[in-house]
């Protein structure tokens, strides 16, 4: 953007925006409520924390086959191919946005 351009908040977000809670504080206690609840479904205090240190391990290697695959395709086939995502897991549809 150029420098003169800018951004402005209004109503609800600008008040937000001054009184808010820091984005590490909702983090936290974000995560401690999954925690608990995670705690209360298998009645362990152990158990959860494999679950949530898991997680971020697995979207990672979501991600990773999904540019390995995009790599590999590029090796053999032609640019129009490779640019044609075909799957669920790497799609979202701008046409869906409308109903949420």
């Amino acid at each position: 953007m150029p420098r003169e351009m800018g951004y402005d908040m209004s109503l609800l977000s600008r008040k937000a925006a001054q009184q808010g809670v820091p984005a590490w504080v909702v983090f936290g206690f974000s995560l401690l409520f999954v925690f608990l609840v995670l705690a209360a479904l298998y009645e362990s205090w152990s158990l959860p924390f494999s679950v949530l240190l898991s997680t971020p391990v697995a979207v990672f290697g979501a991600f990773a086959v999904l540019w390995l695959r995009r790599t590999i395709a590029g090796w053999f086939l032609p640019a129009y191919m490779v640019q044609i995502e075909s799957d669920v897991y790497s799609q979202i549809r701008a046409g869906d946005a409308h109903r949420f």
